[in-house]
């Protein structure tokens, strides 16, 4: 993934016992449908968990 058009950075690490990655990615450039897809097709499981919105927080 780290090489594809869009994505900046990907960190793996775990949450649960289950083993997760980061992508942070360009959304000018790339939408999570299309990282989604990429994901299926290369047959890696795919849920997407939506980052906490930091403006609310602030």
């Amino acid at each position: 993934m780290e090489r594809r058009p869009g994505i900046l950075s990907v960190s793996k690490g775990w949450q649960d016992g289950k083993e997760i990655n980061r992508v942070v990615f360009d959304p000018e450039i790339i939408t999570v449908r299309r990282i989604e897809e990429r994901l299926k097709q290369a047959g890696t499981y795919v849920q997407t968990l939506d980052e906490p919105d930091m403006k609310k927080q602030e």
